[in-house]
C-alpha cells in the first residue's frame, strides 16, 4: 500500500503517519528505490499488527488524544 491508502486504513492523517513509520520505527515499511528519500510502501500484515498492538496496549497508543470536550463541574 502506498503511504496515504496505508494511513487511510489505519485512520491518521498521512503526514503523521510517516512520522510513525519514518521517525519512530513503529511500522515497518520498504523503499523500492532502496534510497533514503522518496515512495514509502506497506502491507496490510504489517498494518494489522500494528493496528492488533495498538488496540491491545491503549496506554501507549502513538499520537496524540482528543481533550475531552466534557466540563466537570466541582
Amino acid at each position: 500500500m502506498t503511504l496515504k491508502e496505508a494511513a487511510r486504513y489505519a485512520g491518521y492523517s498521512p503526514d503523521h503517519f510517516r512520522r510513525l513509520a519514518v521517525e519512530q520505527h513503529l511500522i515497518p515499511f520498504a523503499r523500492p528505490s532502496g534510497q533514503q528519500k522518496g515512495k514509502i510502501l506497506f502491507r496490510k500484515t504489517d498494518l494489522d499488527r500494528f493496528l492488533g498492538e495498538d488496540k491491545d496496549e491503549q496506554t501507549k497508543q502513538p499520537g496524540r488524544r482528543r481533550k475531552s470536550k466534557h466540563i466537570q463541574i466541582w
